[in-house]
């Protein structure tokens, strides 16, 4: 059996910590924003710091498919708009006010800055160390899509 290394171990206390947080303030949609962004920037921000790679070929993919991902969803809600009249921009604003997300900058923030962090988090870290175990790839891929969706259980 592989040893956990330093990366993992990292991890495994860092999204205990997320887990946590996010639990103590469940139900209380502006303040999941907040500290949602706030988890997400510290988690890729001591990421680089920790492994000092900031040369990683994996580091630049992981925002790369953030920055790709957050334009894909904004062309799609942009597609959706013009096929359906149920799906507005303003029919999205209300239902992410709902969530907690009030203000253009949240959005902004949201999808410029946290999805390339949350991208960094998981699969730089949690999925490359995953590499590491004699697990099939898409075993790898299954548990790092479940953790990355279980950040998202405490909104309402």
């Amino acid at each position: 059996m592989n040893k956990i290394s330093k990366a993992l171990t990292w991890f495994i206390i860092s999204f205990i910590i997320f887990h946590l947080i996010l639990f103590i303030m469940w139900g209380e949609h502006q303040e999941y924003w907040y500290l949602y962004t706030g988890i997400m920037l510290i988690a890729g921000i001591s990421y680089v710091f920790y492994q000092r790679d900031i040369e990683s070929k994996r580091l630049l993919t992981s925002i790369g498919v953030g920055i790709i991902t957050a334009i894909i969803l904004i062309m799609l809600q942009l597609l959706f708009s013009l096929i359906t009249s149920n799906l507005s921009y303003s029919s999205l604003i209300k239902e992410l006010a709902r969530t907690g997300v009030n203000w253009k900058w949240q959005m902004l923030v949201t999808l410029l800055f946290v999805i390339p962090c949350h991208e960094l988090y998981m699969r730089t870290v949690l999925q490359k160390e995953l590499t590491h175990f004699s697990i099939p790839k898409w075993v790898a891929i299954l548990i790092t899509a479940i953790c990355s969706s279980s950040l998202f259980i405490y909104l309402d």
